[in-house]
Order: structure tokens, then C-alpha cells, then sequence
């Protein structure tokens, strides 16, 4: 019994009126963690705001269940004759609660869901966890950040590596049951079912990050394929790497800053005190004369930590990262857009052995010749690296895409070391190029070859020239399949998907004026 878990319901505001007659609601809730007993609390008949202040709630969990499993809460109307009507539920993840650091108390005002209905009204409660011990499997501690940049307050002290995963399940929608399946159960299942396995999935990529050294996660990138009876495929990337909190300090603002938050009422107020303390800690000031670790006297804006983060120099099998902001001389040179492209019939994956291995080893096979086109234009890197699947019927594509970059593991001291078009020049041989390629001059230092065209998946690199203004390009494809037999249909299916990507950029190669993407 690593963990104990306690809930206390509040109150409700904003219900949807479930009694015609008496146009209001006679609301109660019910609080169940795992396969642990169900709490209820009290009726509050006759109300759409009704105040239930329940007693403490208690779950003794283990350590796989905290960061796997949900909390659930279901709000529901109760009736004397029919069966009770579900109003909506509440999913709650316990984990980022068991973070070292953290608080282990979440309170406040949560929407109340229904798949049919949407949004139907909120419930306030509390939840706290209390985290007594932690086993060998333990992921807790490790943080999950979508942006693919270093997020604001944390200085980059190592990038680790590239981390994936990939679990397998079978979709609640194509399972047989000996009852009548209405829709609402039907969102429900499959509603809870994605919860659970992305939490599972971020348990099994936080076990490998700690493995690595690291404590955190960058460019989070989790995704559900729905491949019908099939099952369930939930899969996530990442990039590992070790991050460091930094002590922030708000230059520029005004000393009267805290006067103003000093007021008759809050010397009375713990809450306003309590606000003002966590304030004070931050210490503004409107004389300075360098400027702070994070913040410009001027600006506001985040700059990035004076020292420089370890890259790893002896790379993984894949040296791919998710991120795609990097700090000025980390990216000498970019070689271009890489991607690999494969196109699978899922009644053939079904007939592997091991599911989970099928898919992993399609996802392999594109890594691989990501990695090929990588060390074709002479790179060693390749950042703002993305994966995707589209499935449609029976026809899976998955799709491995980003830039291909040489990454200095030891950057230059000074950033006037660094020629701020040397990125774009390119890296490769253009007489061994393996594509037609037309070079052209640098305009800027007019001595290093620069592409007619360059695609990307980062955005431009500090100090980088940019000339002009930017404007928004699509372009749409529209293919259509055909053949008589399967062989000739999917052959044709495949091909054509396959190599439709050349038509988009030659199509996207044409405006006239446009240099990068």
C-alpha cells in the first residue's frame, strides 16, 4: 500500500434539469478509484446548485494504480420509479499529484461530461493523495511537456534521447456482450479505455526516462489509431532530456507593486495574505543594473540559460528529438526535409503473431531509412521529428517526418563565432547529391551554397536572416483509386500514396518568390 487517496465532494453549479415537472434535479455522486468500493454521497433533492460537503473519501491504492488507473467521478439524478439518469462524469489522473515538488492537493471547479450531451454543468471537490512509498516501476517525478521547446522557468542541462512506446488493446466498440449496447455505454468504454492507456503509456516512457538519467519529457507526442476490430493503438514519442529549475526574478516592474496588494482586507484575509507571500518571493524591483537570470529589463521575453546543455555525443540507434527550438550555435547546418512513408493492409498485420511487435518493427523500418536519408545529406541529427498514421478502411499509412541537421555537441563560447546564415548553407557534396539539386550563392556572406528551396519542420533558428514577410501555404492532392482486382487495387493504392508527396512539393516549389518552408 504505496498510496492513499482522499476525495471530498463540495458542491455542483449549472446542472441540466432532469425533471420536467419540477424543471430541477435531484443530484447525487458517485466516487470510485480501480476495482476499490463505491462512495455515494447524499441526494440534494429539488436543485440545480446543489451542496453536498461530503465526509473524506478513502482509497488505499498500490503504486500501478495510482499512475495507471483514474479517478472517477459520475454525477447522476436520482428517480423513484425509473432507473437513475447519468448526468455526466469527471475523469481525474492522480499522477501529476505524486510529482516530488508538487502539491498532492487538487481542488476546485471541474467540468461535468457526457458523451451525448457534452458539457452539463461542474462539480467542486478536493482530492489529495498521500504517496507513502515507491517501487522499482515507479515513474513518478518525471514531467511531460507538449511544447517542443524548453518550457518557460527550466534551464536544459542534457538531452538524453529519443524515447517511444506503444501498447496494443482491444476496441469495447467491436467486443461481443451479452446485453444491449446503447451509445452512451458504448463513448463511455471507449472514453475510458483511451484514458487508461495513455496514462499507461506514460507510466512505461517515465520508467525509461529514468533509466536515461533524465527527468522530463519535451515534444510529448501522444496518439490513438482506431483500427476498428483490430483494436486499439495508443502511441507516444518523445524527447528525454534532464532539466534543472531556475530561480525566477520579474526585473522591471514597479516597487509600488506590493504596496498595492496590501490592503485593509487582506491583513484580514489569510487567502490574500497567503497570495501576497507566494508574490513576494519573486522580488520586483525597479532598479537594476544587469539583468535577471530569465528576464530583460526591457522585455519581457525568456532568454535562454547562460550555459550551454550536453548533447550526447555518442548518439543512440536513432538520433531523432521531438524538440525544435534549440539554443543560437547548436544547429550548424541544416541539411533538409526528411520523411519515409509506408503503406500497410491491417487484416495482414492481423496476422502476425505478436501485435505489438508488427507494429513496432513498420515504425522501425521507417525509422531506419529516416535515419539513411539522414547520413545521405551528411547530417547526425534530425530535430522537430514527428510520427503519424492514417488509417482509412483497411489501409494503415504511417508517416516518420523531420529536419536533418548537423547538432554541435560542444557549440561555440561566444554567439560571434557563429555566421548567421552558416545554417542554411548546405552540408552535403552537391556533385554526390543523390537528387538534382540547383545550388545558388549565399546572398548574405557570398561564398556558401544555399538550396532553391528548403523545407523544414522547425521554425527559423535564432539570429537567422529572414527576408520579407511570411504567408500561409496548403496544398491539397486528390487521388483516386482503381482497379478491378485486390492485388492490382492495393498495389495501386500503395504506390500512389506512396509517392504522392513528390507531387505536393513540386506543386509547393512553384510559387514564385517562396525560398523555405
Amino acid at each position: 500500500m504505496p498510496g492513499i487517496v482522499k476525495v471530498r465532494i463540495l458542491e455542483g453549479r449549472n446542472l441540466p434539469v432532469m425533471d420536467r415537472a419540477s424543471e430541477l434535479t435531484d443530484a447525487y455522486v458517485d466516487v470510485k478509484f480501480h476495482e476499490r468500493n463505491i462512495f455515494r454521497t447524499q441526494v440534494c433533492s429539488k436543485t440545480l446548485c446543489p451542496k453536498w460537503n461530503s465526509d473524506w473519501f478513502k482509497f488505499e491504492v498500490d503504486d500501478d494504480q495510482i499512475q495507471e488507473d483514474l479517478l472517477q467521478i459520475k454525477v447522476f439524478d436520482k428517480d423513484t420509479v425509473t432507473a437513475n439518469d447519468p448526468i455526466g462524469k469527471v475523469y481525474i489522473s492522480l499522477v501529476p499529484l505524486t510529482c516530488p515538488g508538487n502539491h498532492n492537493t487538487i481542488s476546485g471547479w471541474f467540468p461535468i461530461f457526457d458523451t451525448l450531451h457534452g458539457i452539463r454543468g461542474e462539480i467542486k471537490l478536493i482530492v489529495k493523495v498521500k504517496y507513502i512509498s515507491e517501487t522499482k516501476q515507479s515513474s513518478c517525478g518525471v514531467k511531460f511537456f507538449y511544447t517542443k521547446t524548453v518550457p518557460p522557468l527550466y534551464e536544459l542541462v542534457e538531452i538524453k534521447s529519443f524515447v517511444e512506446e506503444l501498447v496494443i488493446e482491444d476496441d469495447p466498440e467491436y467486443k461481443w456482450i451479452d446485453k444491449i449496447r446503447t451509445t452512451r455505454a458504448s463513448n463511455e468504454a471507449r472514453q475510458l479505455l483511451f484514458l487508461r492507456l495513455c496514462t499507461s503509456l506514460q507510466r512505461k516512457i517515465g520508467s525509461k526516462v529514468l533509466e536515461l538519467g533524465g527527468n522530463a519529457v519535451i515534444g510529448y507526442r501522444p496518439s490513438v489509431d482506431l483500427e476498428g476490430s483490430f483494436g486499439v493503438v495508443v502511441r507516444a514519442i518523445g524527447t528525454c532530456v534532464l532539466l534543472k529549475e531556475v530561480e525566477t526574478s520579474f526585473v522591471g516592474a514597479s516597487d509600488t507593486m506590493d504596496s498595492h496588494l496590501t490592503t485593509p482586507e487582506s491583513e484580514n484575509n489569510p487567502r490574500l495574505l497567503a497570495r501576497q507571500g507566494s508574490h513576494k518571493k519573486y522580488s520586483c524591483t525597479s532598479e537594476c543594473s544587469e539583468p535577471g537570470p530569465l528576464f530583460d529589463c526591457t522585455s519581457p521575453t525568456l532568454k535562454f540559460p547562460l550555459s550551454s546543455p550536453k548533447v550526447p555525443c555518442n548518439y543512440t540507434d536513432f538520433p531523432f528529438y521531438t524538440m525544435g527550438g534549440f539554443p543560437n550555435g547548436f544547429v550548424s547546418s541544416i541539411g533538409g526535409l526528411v520523411s519515409s512513408r509506408s503503406v500497410r493492409l491491417l487484416d495482414k498485420l492481423e496476422s502476425m503473431p505478436e501485435e505489438s511487435d508488427s507494429r513496432d518493427k513498420l515504425w522501425l523500418e521507417l525509422r531506419k531509412e529516416v535515419r539513411t536519408h539522414m547520413k545521405t545529406l551528411g547530417c547526425n541529427a534530425v530535430i522537430g521529428y514527428s510520427e503519424r498514421s492514417t488509417i482509412c478502411d483497411k489501409l494503415c499509412v504511417l508517416s516518420a517526418i523531420g529536419t536533418a541537421v548537423i547538432l554541435n555537441t560542444t557549440p561555440p563560447a561566444s554567439s560571434d563565432q557563429i555566421s548567421a546564415c552558416s545554417p542554411c548553407h548546405i552540408p552535403y557534396n552537391v556533385h554526390s547529391s543523390p537528387f538534382n539539386i540547383t545550388p545558388y550563392t549565399c546572398a548574405v556572406c557570398g561564398s556558401g551554397k544555399v538550396p532553391d528551396i528548403l523545407l523544414t519542420t522547425i521554425d527559423a533558428l535564432p539570429n537567422m536572416p529572414v527576408n520579407g514577410n511570411g504567408c500561409f501555404v496548403k496544398v491539397h492532392i486528390f487521388l483516386f483509386f482503381g482497379g478491378s482486382g485486390r492485388i492490382e487495387r492495393d498495389n495501386y493504392k500503395g504506390g500512389t500514396a506512396e509517392f504522392a508527396k513528390y507531387r505536393r512539393h513540386r506543386t509547393i516549389k512553384i510559387i514564385e518568390g517562396l525560398k523555405s518552408i
